[in-house]
């Protein structure tokens, strides 16, 4: 097994990462990627430099802990936005995702139904309307 391939499949195990990921990751199709990965193939032409370039980059990544693992928690959409926020270099709006709804929000949300255990409120419905 090539190096590149031995390297991509830690990658996937350390961070939990799916072939899709990976392919969001280095912005290249599914298919190509699953060759990488499954069939050992490595990447080659114009693009070859940056892919082991961002391999690198993602490997320092997971050994700083930098949004990886993945939280297996997160639904598909949530984990596709969660992957295109970290190639993005977003971590920290990548890890607000992933905790779900900030507590400020939540709290004018429930303001807004006119919840309570919010501090703010909507307006009073028996107020008189002149």
């Amino acid at each position: 097994m090539d190096k590149f391939t031995k390297r991509l499949r830690w990658c996937m195990k350390a961070g939990v990462l799916t072939v899709s990921d990976m392919a969001r990751l280095f912005d290249r199709e599914r298919r190509t990627v699953s060759d990488w990965v499954h069939n050992g193939r490595i990447p080659t032409g114009v693009r070859a430099v940056e892919t082991v370039r961002r391999l690198s980059q993602l490997e320092r990544q997971i050994e700083r802990g930098e949004g990886f693992p993945v939280p297996l928690r997160l639904s598909k959409r949530a984990r596709t936005e969660y992957i295109r926020l970290l190639s993005g270099g977003k971590i920290g709006r990548a890890r607000i995702l992933a905790d779900g709804v900030t507590t400020r929000r939540a709290r004018v949300v429930r303001g807004i139904r006119g919840e309570k255990g919010s501090r703010v409120r909507g307006p009073d419905p028996k107020a008189a309307v002149v």
